[in-house]
């Protein structure tokens, strides 16, 4: 049996530009040619600097809408089991994603994020982690890393809302929201309940561009995808 270990995968912060740029035109294409993309908020986009996307997770087509409007590459942040997919495996690092490990706390995650925002450039994240069902929304707690990053690193949030679901030839509107940073302070440590509180005020805000009503519950849960 080998004991050789699997190398990390390390995101690419520069480089693959022309990839990048051919994959962007590929997402806008798809957007033309299948869906019907319309965007509010544009000009709340930080035209420079580091900043944190959150969204709500309807589809994988989320990640394709968002890109097709947005000046500015995005970092993804991603469960490593997509890393290991045939195709989506080649073009996630050459997206600059970051791979996460959802089962346990991955200090190699989180060194990716922090050098990405370290060096003035956006990360992008499904702060529920999950595709969820809209009636289990309010029953799947968040996951407090992004409140963690936001504190430690005071960036910036951009909430971005997918109204509805993709379905195709049909209108998706996509909204993006006012940038703001945690009332917090950065020096002080946070347990996981007060981070908890702060990624749902993240969340509070992204629903809260949407008709739907947020109000979460933590009694009951659902198997993630």
């Amino acid at each position: 049996m080998s004991t050789k270990k699997k190398k990390k995968t390390i995101p690419r912060i520069e480089g693959d530009k022309k990839f990048r740029a051919l994959l962007k035109g590929f997402f806008w294409l798809v957007g033309r040619i299948f869906y019907r993309f319309s965007f509010a908020g544009i000009e709340n986009v930080p035209p420079e600097g580091a900043f944190i996307l959150a969204a709500n997770h309807t589809s994988i087509v989320d990640i394709i809408a968002i890109h097709t409007k947005l000046k500015r590459w995005l970092h993804w942040v991603a469960k490593k089991e997509l890393f290991d997919a045939p195709v989506v495996g080649f073009v996630m690092p050459r997206m600059g994603a970051i791979p996460v490990d959802r089962d346990r706390v991955d200090l190699t995650a989180a060194r990716g994020i922090f050098s990405i925002l370290q060096a003035g450039r956006p990360v992008a994240m499904f702060p529920q982690g999950t595709r969820l069902k809209q009636e289990d929304i309010n029953r799947v707690p968040p996951k407090s890393g992004i409140a963690h990053f936001a504190v430690k690193t005071n960036a910036l949030i951009l909430p971005v809302a997918i109204e509805g679901r993709f379905r195709l030839f049909r209108k998706t509107k996509i909204i993006i929201g006012e940038p703001f940073r945690l009332d917090a302070d950065i020096r002080k440590k946070y347990n996981q309940q007060e981070l908890l509180e702060m990624t749902v005020e993240v969340m509070s805000r992204i629903y809260a561009l949407t008709s739907f009503e947020y109000k979460p519950e933590y009694n009951v849960t659902v198997e993630r995808e």
